[in-house]
């Protein structure tokens, strides 16, 4: 679960890097309409814009992914807790259980032995 949520705060830093990088570009992109830009120019400032897009969707896809599996990570730890928490319950009743089953087994030995001896 550490390695998911250092992935998590991993892929956050780098979205963040990355929008920052698209504001940049797209700024760019702006002043150098204000001072005139070729076709090929823009065409190239607008390819690279439409990929970095694809890449900050493709990146929000991956940190949507890893919350659920840190989600899915933590309800598995929680579940399993509760079974652990129940298992130690009922396995510490059974050990009361067969612990008073034994006292009470070695008390009727001993009765019955006390018995014996009378009856001789």
């Amino acid at each position: 679960m550490k390695y998911l949520y250092s992935e998590k705060m991993k892929n956050n830093e780098q979205l963040k890097l990355l929008q920052k990088y698209q504001i940049e570009y797209q700024n760019k992109l702006y002043n150098q309409k204000l001072i005139g830009i070729t076709v090929y120019d823009w065409d190239n400032y607008n390819k690279f814009l439409i990929i970095l897009n694809s890449i900050i969707r493709n990146h929000i896809d991956e940190i949507y992914k890893n919350k659920k599996k840190i989600k899915d990570s933590i309800h598995v730890l929680l579940k399993n807790q509760i079974r652990l928490k129940t298992w130690k319950y009922l396995s510490l009743k059974k050990r009361k259980m067969i612990l008073r089953s034994k006292k009470l087994m070695d008390q009727r030995q001993i009765d019955d032995d006390m018995y014996l001896k009378l009856l001789k």
